[in-house]
């Protein structure tokens, strides 16, 4: 009989991401893909996607990456968008 156990999962506190948005093009439709990637464990712990390409879009990336992780001033590197200094 399958007994299914709880997995206690602590809060994670990552000290620095990487963030890359890129651009897809799905049927006719450009789609912007955003992730973070912690570097030591190498994990990705946050994929976004949306059709439009703002700072708005950036900046509630960003404040639920730190909300979720940690610190609200974690180091962030991004791919060098122009808009990314303003978002941070």
């Amino acid at each position: 009989m399958y007994k299914p156990q709880k997995i206690i999962q602590k809060k994670m506190k990552v000290m620095e991401f990487i963030i890359y948005k890129t651009m897809l093009k799905v049927s006719n439709e450009c789609v912007w893909l955003c992730v973070a990637i912690e570097p030591i464990d190498k994990i990705i712990p946050r994929i976004h996607m949306s059709v439009k390409r703002s700072m708005l879009v950036i900046e509630l990336f960003i404040h639920e990456l730190s909300t979720k992780y940690g610190k609200k001033k974690q180091s962030i590197s991004t791919d060098g968008g122009p808009w990314h200094p303003q978002a941070l």
